[in-house]
């Protein structure tokens, strides 16, 4: 799943959601850029989307907002759902957007709340051929701004990533569309065969 990075001691149970990282990595953020037009993720009040992943689906929606050490971020409350066991899990993420792309600020879980210094989850705008260090350590490299991409959600024109971990070995594309979020990935098993992970099934934007 893409929806997490990491995951904090607070999350217990919540498993590493797609990016498997090792780095602490920290990259400083620009000025708030919440309000335009043009954003990898927005974060709207209200905006949901929703996932399926084999037999696990969950919904993102925008719910409020969380003063993290003075900044204001977007509350983005994550329901999870296992599909054969009918186990729920429900937690929430401290989102920002700047104006080189969405931020992450920290995780409620259990009414226990860990924040941390601004970390580079996506960022935006980017050029053809663009590298970047995520703020866990991850290479991102967009190998094309104008990937056609169809999920269950419908037919989308994505950014597509080439994600790498700090040890340099290649194991998820991402697909972002610009105004409306996360698609999906393609993910790398290690014997090199590739499958369709966290398609977008459905979404509303405010």
């Amino acid at each position: 799943m893409k929806l997490i990075k990491q995951s904090f001691s607070l999350l217990g149970p919540i498993f590493l959601i797609l990016c498997l990282v090792s780095g602490l990595g920290f990259m400083a953020c620009s000025d708030d850029d919440d309000d335009e037009a043009s954003l990898i993720q927005p974060l709207e009040e209200g905006n949901t989307w929703t996932y399926i992943d084999e037999d696990e689906q969950w919904t993102m929606t925008v719910n409020g907002t969380q003063d993290v050490d003075g900044t204001e971020t977007k509350r983005v409350d994550v329901n999870w759902l296992d599909t054969e066991t009918y186990y729920s899990d429900f937690w929430t993420y401290f989102f920002k957007n700047h104006e080189d792309g969405m931020y992450y600020y920290g995780t409620e879980y259990q009414g226990d709340i860990d924040t941390t210094s601004p970390r580079l989850w996506v960022k935006y705008p980017v050029s053809d051929g663009e590298s970047f260090v995520d703020g866990w350590g991850n290479t991102y490299r967009v190998m094309s701004l104008s990937e056609q991409v169809t999920v269950p959600a419908g037919t989308f024109t994505c950014i597509k990533f080439e994600c790498r971990n700090d040890d340099g070995n290649l194991y998820t594309y991402e697909y972002w569309a610009p105004n409306v979020g996360y698609i999906k990935s393609l993910d790398i098993n290690s014997n090199g065969t590739t499958f369709d992970d966290d398609l977008l099934t459905s979404y509303s934007l405010n």
